[in-house]
């Protein structure tokens, strides 16, 4: 079980990341086109396994882009 001090500490930590990756991610423009356009983040085998997702909210867990 996960100690409730650490789960708040790496939360604030990944929290206080956020204005700097979303400023350097708007910079690109390409995640605000994701929603209609998922090819953009998902290959044809994640797109297969995960089937239709319209209407749905999808996470993408570690997709460091190059």
């Amino acid at each position: 079980m996960v100690d409730a001090k650490i789960h708040a500490a790496n939360h604030a930590r990944w929290e206080a990341a956020v204005p700097r990756w979303d400023a350097a991610a708007d910079s690109r423009g390409l995640w605000r086109r994701c929603p209609k356009e998922p090819d953009l983040v998902l290959c044809p085998a994640e797109r297969d396994h995960l089937g239709d997702l319209r209407g749905k909210r999808v996470c993408v867990l570690g997709s460091g882009d190059n």
